[in-house]
């Protein structure tokens, strides 16, 4: 029968940096892949800052941060007994912060601790002609989210921006923010990629680009 019992590192007849790592306690081990979630999350309120970055490489950076976490958490794994506990909390973590991603909780909390702000400012888009919009100078800052530019689109829509990018070198700009009871075609800023996805009480998400051809 194999002896699971775990050495001392002390003991270990070639110590080194795997013989270390291997019995460093499971919260230190846990740590990084912590940090990567509460990351994660944090970043939920803005997910789509990654669509900002002009850099193709940028996105991937999260993904070997927790590539390298999830390293550190499991490898060496050391022996079993210890080791379980370690993989199934891990595997927490990493579901936990998928189901909070996926659900957009995030940025719906976030949203809904300043939707009566929002609501505020619809009252001060009444004078902005249909399909043109109109920027702030300095921007808004609304909670988490800075307003630099608001529109009304004669389809129907009132719309605020909390952040637009030039993606990839490309001189279109892709918008992204709120809107209260968007139309399903398009905004003023751009038709293309345009999606809304609801947060309930006739607020929605929005993405569009400026390119029309």
């Amino acid at each position: 029968m194999p002896d699971d019992t775990p050495r001392d590192a002390a003991a270990d007849p070639t110590p080194g940096v795997i013989t270390r790592v291997r019995f460093l306690p499971t919260p230190v081990r846990l740590a990084p892949l912590l940090a990567c979630a509460a990351y994660t999350v944090v970043e939920g309120v803005w997910p789509w800052r990654a669509l900002q970055r002009w850099d193709l490489l940028m996105p991937s950076f999260p993904a070997l941060a927790w590539g390298a976490a999830g390293a550190f958490a499991l490898l060496p794994l050391g022996p079993r007994r210890s080791t379980a506990p370690r993989i199934a909390l891990a595997a927490l973590v990493v579901a936990a912060t998928v189901l909070v991603r996926a659900s957009d909780l995030p940025r719906r909390v976030a949203f809904e601790a300043v939707r009566s702000r929002f609501e505020a400012m619809l009252l001060a888009t009444d004078s902005i002609d249909f399909d043109t919009y109109r920027t702030f100078d300095p921007p808004l800052q609304i909670g988490p989210y800075v307003v630099d530019a608001c529109a009304r689109d004669s389809r129907g829509g009132t719309y605020f921006r909390t952040a637009s990018g030039i993606a990839f070198e490309i001189a279109d700009t892709t918008s992204f923010g709120f809107a209260k009871h968007p139309n399903p075609e398009g905004c003023p800023f751009g038709a293309k990629w345009y999606v809304c996805e609801d947060l309930g009480g006739g607020w929605s998400t929005f993405v569009a680009n400026n390119d029309y051809w």
